[in-house]
């Protein structure tokens, strides 16, 4: 999966760090979706709509929203 940066405030860390957020890759989704004549396209759906949360590169620990005092 291709990944964007972006900074966040890590709870881990106390600072603003880069995280790494993983994004699908729509033009895979495409393909494979008309390759299998729309056999493909819920799990595009489910790719597209459940996220995976932002990961710290310095501790590796996920960015939650709200930071834990």
């Amino acid at each position: 999966m291709p990944t964007d940066q972006q900074m966040y405030d890590c709870k881990q860390c106390g600072q603003k760090t880069i995280h790494l957020v993983s994004r699908p890759s729509h033009l895979l989704h495409l393909f494979l979706t008309i390759v299998t004549v729309g056999v493909w396209l819920p799990i595009w759906i489910l790719v597209a709509v459940i996220r995976r949360a932002p990961q710290c590169t310095v501790c590796g620990s996920k960015y939650t929203g709200f930071r834990v005092a």
